[in-house]
């Protein structure tokens, strides 16, 4: 992306805004979409209806950026893309399963081809998932996954970062409070199918739940390195967070846990991000 722009997304007076800078912040200009998504009362309204049609945003560089919702009213995931920064834009529809009710990542390796999951609500942040899969920027989606239809079913939990390598090797990261250790999922074939990989958990952390996951994140400079990190939840003898680092050499076949210093691990929200992964 360029370094002087910036896409930004939020409510203003309640309205669904896209902004973005040129100028890398001192001023911001509104985008015109083709479609409005909901206002803020009426996705929060709707939310508490087990529905969600908080926006999604994906931009890949200055140019390619994507954003979906869920239609409140009916089944239907609208997408609204520009492969010119904003200066024009398309809309396309995706028909979903009417439990599909929250749209969850997107993942792009190019302007053409990218992913994008829908969950629903689930007990126990146990949810259904969709993968739908585009070959032409955004146009058409067609799905190539869903986990209502395993016996016995994977990827339970929430869906919480999908990294794509290539066309048809990518990684799905889950955070699953019922199911012990790390639940990472690998893909050779573009999505259709998904196998779990092991992580071994440090045993400090062995009875702890997974409660939130960051990445896969590679580096675009030596691809076969790469990072992920796990927040592990312990309520005993109080409640605590606990932040797990992993890196692999080798494209993701193998994980090692690293040990950091100096990351924060009391209990509560984190938000963590990686920048630059060339190790």
């Amino acid at each position: 992306m360029a370094p002087n722009l910036v896409w930004a997304e939020g409510y203003q007076k309640d309205r669904f805004v896209l902004v973005r800078t040129l100028n890398s912040g001192r001023t911001w200009q509104i985008m015109q979409l083709p479609m409005q998504p909901p206002s803020y009362p009426v996705t929060a309204a709707a939310e508490a209806d087990w529905k969600s049609g908080y926006p999604e945003l994906y931009a890949n560089n200055e140019r390619d950026l994507w954003i979906a919702w869920r239609d409140i009213d009916k089944p239907v995931v609208w997408v609204e893309y520009t492969h010119d920064g904003g200066a024009s834009w398309r809309v396309a529809s995706i028909p979903v399963n009417e439990a599909a009710s929250v749209v969850g990542q997107f993942a792009f390796i190019n302007a053409r081809t990218g992913w994008l999951v829908v969950e629903s609500y689930g007990a126990s942040e146990q949810s259904d998932k969709w993968m739908y899969h585009t070959s032409d920027g955004g146009s058409t989606w067609h799905l190539v996954y869903s986990t209502s239809v395993d016996a016995p079913r994977l990827l339970a939990g929430t869906s919480q970062h999908l990294t794509f390598r290539t066309a048809s090797h990518g990684f799905w990261l889950v955070a699953d409070p019922i199911r012990p250790g790390i639940s990472l999922y690998q893909t050779d074939d573009g999505g259709f199918h998904w196998q779990r990989i092991f992580v071994s958990v440090p045993i400090e952390y062995a009875h702890d739940v997974t409660v939130s996951v960051w990445g896969p994140v590679f580096s675009k400079t030596s691809p076969n390195q790469g990072v992920l990190a796990v927040d592990f939840y312990t309520s005993e003898p109080q409640p605590t967070m606990n932040l797990a680092v992993y890196h692999t050499k080798d494209g993701g076949a193998t994980w090692r846990y690293v040990t950091t210093r100096n990351i924060p691990s009391e209990y509560g929200n984190c938000t963590f991000q990686f920048f630059n992964t060339s190790c």
